[in-house]
Formats: structure tokens, sequence, C-alpha cells
């Protein structure tokens, strides 16, 4: 079992997902296993953060990619599909031997717990939001902040919090990766648009995926929610994409988005700072 320390965690909670809707199943009906491909009680917020179609059809591909990594492993001896009236609404009918499934779900459980209690304890002991936070409450007031939405590539949002600083003297807001035990993402958000005059999204896809002949980004389901989140609460104007050059955005976002395409950070600062001059953040030069 090797590929289940090997594995990264998004794959990691999207077989886990499906393994715990297998095991809910064997509890209540145990002579025929059937799962929806579209499971409306979401157990992991990071498989699935926003309700809209391009959500649902990116949670059942993954779900449908689950079960199939489990039939080739041998963990399930096979699986069907049972086709609805909307994709949405299909099912999936499982066989597999109990035992065999068991004993690699009780793998699973172990190193989700592992993993739940590592997070705790970063949590308990990074204070590095809360530390920027309450050092910058005198400039919070005039909304100098600007909070950055980022995804896997470290060094593109150290770039632009270099940037930030030292070029535009403004103060960067960074979410920790790790949990705050005593707030909750969504309060975390409220207090960031109390104090940050905009957001810059750094989208980091893995890959670009072709749907109805069109590309969209494959962006970490993170990122895509913070970004949500931001439009509604501090306006859809006062958001900046740093997206790889060329990408279309996920439909579903259309009219939200600019279609702001910059390649290299550092690059297209002078870019950056006109769309920064226009929300009267920066004076203009």
């Amino acid at each position: 079992m090797k590929w289940i320390e090997e594995i990264d965690n998004y794959n990691f909670l999207g077989i886990y997902d499906v393994m715990l809707d297998i095991k809910t199943e064997i509890n209540i009906s145990p002579d025929r296993i059937i799962i929806p491909l579209l499971q409306h009680r979401i157990n992991f917020p990071q498989l699935f953060s926003i309700d809209s179609a391009g959500e649902r059809d990116r949670y059942c591909d993954l779900r449908w990619k689950a079960i199939a990594f489990l039939k080739k492993k041998a963990i399930i001896k096979d699986f069907r599909l049972i086709k609805s009236s909307h994709r949405w609404d299909s099912k999936l009918e499982i066989e597999l031997e109990k035992q065999i499934f068991e004993d690699v779900l009780d793998k699973m459980n172990v190193k989700h717990k592992k993993e739940v209690s590592r997070e705790i304890s970063n949590a308990q002991n990074n204070k590095v939001v809360d530390d920027i936070m309450q050092d910058n409450q005198e400039k919070s007031k005039t909304k100098e902040n600007v909070f950055i939405i980022h995804g896997k590539s470290e060094a593109r949002w150290r770039e632009l919090k270099d940037i930030l600083e030292k070029e535009f003297k403004l103060t960067p807001i960074i979410l920790s990766e790790k949990p705050d035990l005593g707030r909750t993402i969504i309060e975390k958000f409220e207090e960031y648009a109390k104090i940050c005059s905009c957001a810059i999204a750094i989208f980091t896809p893995d890959d670009e995926v072709v749907s109805d002949g069109e590309k969209y980004l494959q962006a970490r389901p993170n990122v895509i929610y913070e970004l949500g989140w931001f439009c509604g609460h501090i306006g859809r104007d006062k958001v900046i994409l740093l997206l790889k050059e060329g990408t279309t955005i996920f439909s579903d976002f259309g009219g939200i988005v600019q279609k702001r395409f910059i390649k290299y950070v550092a690059e297209k600062a002078n870019e950056i700072r006109k769309d920064l001059e226009q929300m009267n953040i920066l004076e203009r030069k």
C-alpha cells in the first residue's frame, strides 16, 4: 500500500471520499452497493468549494477517476454506471470483496487521522497571519492592504509580495495554508474584506482540461472558492487575476473576469500598477 503514503492530499481525499460512501452503503445495504456520482453530502470542502455547473462536473470526474483507481488497484472488483435523465443524478454500482476493501480503508483512516493531527499541530504553532493583521491595525483603517489568493507556486506569490511591499509600498495579506482553530475560513475572509482594498489571485494550474472544445483552467479548489467569495464581498472590480497566458478562465465565472492574462508577475508589474491606480489604491503617476 505504498501509494497511500505517496499520493498527494487532493487525490487522497478524492479516493477517501468515495471509500467512505462505499463503507456507508456496506453498512446499510451490503448486498447491493450503490453510491451517487454527485454526492450532495460533502465530506471534504476541498473537493467541492462552490456549487456551480463546472464544479459539479469536476467533482463527478474526480469521483469517477477515484473509482477507476480503486478497481485498478484491485481494492474493488468492478463498477458500473447507472445512468439517469441528468448526468449529475447518475449512480455507481460497486462490486467488491468486503475484507479487502475494509483493510485498505483502515489504512486510509490512519493516514487521514495523521494528516488532521499534523494540521492541528501546525495551526497551534503558526500565528503568522494573525501577527501580520495585528501589526497592521493602523494601516487597516485606511485599507492599504492587498489580499493575495495563491495556489501552489510559492515563488510566484512571494514575487508578488515583494512587488507590493517594496515597489508599491502596500501591505500584502496572505492566508495561511494551516487551519485556524479559533475562526472559520469565512470568518477570516470577512475580516480580510474589511481591511483589504483589493485581492490579487494567482492561478497556477497543474494542467488544462478541455470541455466542449474549449480549454479551461484546472486550478486548486481553494483558489476558486476564495476568488468567488471576494468578488461577492469587495466587488468584482476589486479583484485582479494573474493567469497563465492564453488560457480561458472557468465559464462559470465569466462575468467577474476581465481576462487579464499575465504570465510573469515581475514582467507585468506595470500592468498591476495600472489596475491598482484605477482602483484608487495607488496614486496615479
